[in-house]
């Protein structure tokens, strides 16, 4: 592969990302808001790679444009695809539709996947002039991991349906909306474990979460996260933040709580909860006559979390302590 289209695919398969520039100048409401959106989709990955191609061009004409143009086309695709396959999900089919869609099958951050590819580095500068062969066998050992994830999330599934009844209504809960949010049942991966992987069951009311190991074929007792869904809940909708994170959340756990003669209205996705720790949230203060106060986004963290909590769940991925 020539360094000029190896430098088109690196630069291309990190450009969707380049709507981080959103965060520094509308601040992380418009980021949240925005990201993994249009920068994704179907008609601005070819134009990426028109810009990125003609670039490179300009400055190496004798590396061809065409050449240039596919490959960093390709890697703007693998970007979005693995983009589809994690929890977090994107915009993909934008401006064709503006539905999220994720799959589930591997981490926001892969640490597999980013092995792979740094192994693949190595060898790469051991033995430069295989260049082409390590590329295809890193390429080919990262497919087989993702087929294998595949399959695993599947089993992990029916494992999980097996043991609760799906078939109830969902109640007046806020999960209960439009869109994505009426999967009754998700599958999501751990950071470490292929094996791991966390269950979140909605009922009417509640969620039902925990954790699934496909072999043996166990399950952790579930954990009841109660969710509220009243007209305090509904004028905290009206707040912009409330609103976007409403919008994007998954798996939505809203909390009421009254302190200081106001309402403390947390929006939290229940994927991510653990140990009293939510690294995504949405909150909003009313007052009793329900008329937003303040609002603003961050992660919620208890006072007292501890470090051996975050020890005992990755030793709980990696199947080494008993649920």
């Amino acid at each position: 592969m020539q360094p000029a289209v190896a430098l088109a695919a690196l630069v291309a398969a990190e450009a969707p990302d380049f709507d981080y520039v959103i965060r520094a100048v509308g601040g992380p409401v418009q980021y949240l808001k925005h990201h993994r959106g249009p920068t994704h989709g179907l008609i601005t990955l070819p134009l990426q790679a028109l810009v990125i191609a003609g670039a490179i061009y300009a400055v190496l004409p004798g590396s061809g444009f065409w050449p240039l143009f596919w490959w960093a086309l390709a890697g703007g695709m693998s970007h979005v695809l693995f983009d589809f396959g994690n929890d977090y999900g994107t915009q993909g089919l934008w401006p064709f539709s503006r539905r999220w869609i994720a799959l589930d099958i591997i981490p926001i951050i892969d640490v597999w996947v980013l092995g792979l590819i740094g192994a693949g580095w190595l060898v790469h500068w051991a033995w430069p002039g295989r260049r082409q062969a390590v590329f295809a066998v890193v390429w080919l050992l990262i497919a087989a991991y993702v087929l294998l994830r595949f399959f695993l999330r599947r089993r992990a599934w029916r494992l999980v349906a097996n043991r609760f009844d799906m078939n109830e209504a969902c109640g007046e809960s806020v999960p209960c909306g439009p869109g994505w949010r009426e999967q009754r049942l998700t599958i999501h991966p751990t950071l470490f474990s292929v094996n791991a992987w966390r269950y979140v069951a909605q009922k009417k009311g509640e969620y039902l979460t925990g954790m699934v190991w496909v072999w043996p074929g166990r399950l952790s007792e579930p954990v009841r996260a109660e969710n509220m869904h009243d007209r305090i809940v509904q004028a905290s909708l009206k707040a912009q933040v409330v609103g976007v994170f409403a919008n994007w959340v998954r798996k939505p756990r809203v909390t009421v709580e009254r302190r200081d003669s106001l309402y403390l209205v947390r929006w939290t996705d229940v994927r991510y909860e653990e140990e009293g720790f939510s690294p995504f949230s949405a909150y909003a203060w009313l007052d009793d006559e329900l008329k937003l106060v303040d609002e603003g986004l961050g992660a919620q963290r208890p006072p007292d979390l501890q470090w051996d909590a975050v020890k005992k769940r990755l030793r709980k991925e990696m199947g080494r302590t008993e649920p």
